[in-house]
């Protein structure tokens, strides 16, 4: 009895405190008010995201009006990041809310430190994905799909982080997303509702982490499109495919040829260490690296055109050391300028290999099997590749590297290297059917152009090309693409000459001999329902 009383003794005490504290909230308000911001601040303090860190590593604060793409990363919050070095840019990248790295991470140089040894100057070409972002008409975006079209959802589908890591970095909800856009993709579905509702920032890394994982991929391209509705979520993706995809089974089989050879030399070595060099060994004899190459963000176009730039022989060393059951994983950073090679693992240990600067005359080992030490003067990697594992390995670390004189990378010097090495495998004018007509001098004329092949067809998909004089005129354009002041000179008229609600437009440039640029462009439209 004594406990039972005792009991309701301090139950009556919590009440007598609880009716006190209500009295006090009804005659003083501002007490009640400073209670509330009291709690509200401890709990806010919780939930609040550390300092993001940058694909450099600099830690950075968070603007606090900055939206968070969610469901991004597995543990991580992605947000807007930096577009690209010298190349097409990006809404929406990859940075993480991590102060530290956890123990035994990736530690990045700083990018101010990357000295480019002249051997190789200006070897890359690697391209990041892009994504073209609209916003749906204000109808259309307010209202719910009845009967979206998911296409291939790949419920079905499973992949093994130990050969697709990309996979392993992504939450659960964003590994949904992953396995819809690799099923569309492999059946060359262009067009789909995403599964999961997800901001721009969130698909690029998605999509970027489903292209790093699947070389086998080589008919998917890098540009994608996403259609938002009004809360900022993507309601449509559209993927783009490379000319191989309009003769997908032959392409399959030359590529799975090409691949087959060097598998088939490869897979009677000994250890895994031999199957790498074998490997490493065969590309560099049957690839020469050009600038110019057809799909050269493909292994396609390494295995079997025979001529791609840093992207193609990493994807292709990938898919190869895969095949033979050796985890290879597909890397992206900065050397200098954008750039791709391979993380691989051996015996549990992982290594750095570059092909593409390995790919001299004659060829080295100067960056084969190296750590992240070795690397730290030369190459950093950024975006989703900051989540590879570190390389520290030393068992089959390659030869001592010999010392070459590096300098900073010089972007005009190399334009120059590249136009003298490639001039004379660039088409004519008259190889390319160029018009008179369709060359121009100025910009406005360009815009003039754009407008009218626009505004006069009568179909959805505008197809056309035409020239620009020099490579000057093509940078004034590019520029313009950049900063949007093309939008003001002619596409928001030809949004209202046409009725349509948005438009998108996909640019490919090739540089003739005479030092003119042609441009093949596809501009799709987009119109209100009903």
């Amino acid at each position: 009895m004594k406990i039972v009383r005792k009991i309701f003794a301090v139950l009556l005490a919590i009440l007598s405190l609880i009716s006190l504290f209500i009295i006090i909230c009804v005659f003083r308000p501002e007490f009640a008010d400073r209670a509330a911001s009291f709690l509200y601040r401890n709990q806010k303090e919780k939930e609040e995201p550390l300092p993001v860190m940058s694909s450099a590593g600099e830690a950075a604060v968070e603007d606090q009006g900055q939206e968070k793409a969610a469901e991004g990363l597995k543990g991580e919050e992605i947000s807007s990041a930096e577009g690209r070095e010298g190349e097409r840019t990006e809404t929406a990248g990859l940075q993480t809310s991590v102060l530290q790295p956890e123990k035994n991470a990736y530690l990045p140089p700083e990018k101010e430190q990357i000295a480019v040894p002249q051997e190789v100057a200006g070897r890359g070409g690697y391209l990041p994905v892009e994504g073209t972002v609209e916003s749906a008409d204000p109808e259309e975006a307010g209202q719910t799909q009845e009967t979206p079209d998911y296409g291939n959802t790949g419920d079905s589908l499973s992949f093994d982080e130990e050969y697709y890591p990309y996979y392993g970095m992504l939450k659960e909800s964003a590994r949904r997303l992953y396995r819809q856009i690799y099923d569309n993709a492999c059946a060359l579905k262009d067009r789909f509702t995403p599964v999961e509702a997800v901001d721009a920032g969130t698909l690029r890394n998605v999509f970027q982490a489903v292209y790093n994982d699947h070389p086998e991929l080589f008919f998917l391209d890098t540009v994608y499109r996403a259609r938002l509705n009004r809360e900022g979520l993507c309601m449509e993706i559209s993927l783009t495919f490379n000319r191989t995809a309009k003769e997908l089974p032959s392409a399959r089989e030359a590529f799975e040829a090409a691949a087959e050879k060097i598998v088939d030399g490869a897979v009677n070595m000994g250890s895994d260490d031999e199957k790498e060099r074998y490997v490493h060994d065969a590309l560099l004899e049957s690839i020469d690296y050009s600038l110019q190459a057809p799909m050269n963000q493909s292994a396609y176009s390494a295995l079997v055109n025979g001529q791609t730039v840093c992207a193609g022989y990493a994807r292709a060393f990938q898919y190869i050391m895969n095949r033979l059951s050796v985890p290879c994983y597909y890397c992206t950073g900065f050397a200098g300028q954008n750039h791709a090679w391979n993380i691989i693992r051996l015996d549990g240990e992982y290594y750095n290999v570059d092909l593409t600067w390995d790919d001299t005359d004659p060829g080295t080992l100067t960056y084969y099997n190296r750590t992240d030490g070795d690397f730290a003067g030369t190459h950093i990697r950024q975006e989703l590749s900051v989540y590879l594992p570190p390389c520290n390995g030393t068992k089959y670390a390659g030869p001592e590297a010999v010392e070459e004189e590096t300098a900073p990378y010089d972007a005009e010097e190399y334009r120059t290297q590249v136009k003298d090495v490639t001039e004379e495998r660039r088409r004519t004018p008259e190889e390319a059917g160029v018009a008179k007509e369709t060359v121009f001098t100025d910009l406005w004329d360009y815009y003039d152009y754009c407008y009218g092949q626009t505004v006069n067809s009568e179909d959805r998909t505008v197809r056309f090309h035409c020239v620009l004089k020099d490579e000057s005129l093509w940078e004034e354009c590019y520029a313009s693409f950049q900063n949007g002041d093309y939008e003001k000179a002619w596409v928001e008229e030809a949004l209202a000459a046409t009725g349509a609600s948005s438009l998108s437009i996909s640019l490919r440039m090739e540089e003739l001999s005479d030092g003119s640029c042609i441009l093949e462009h596809e501009i799709n439209l987009s119109y209100p329902q009903g």
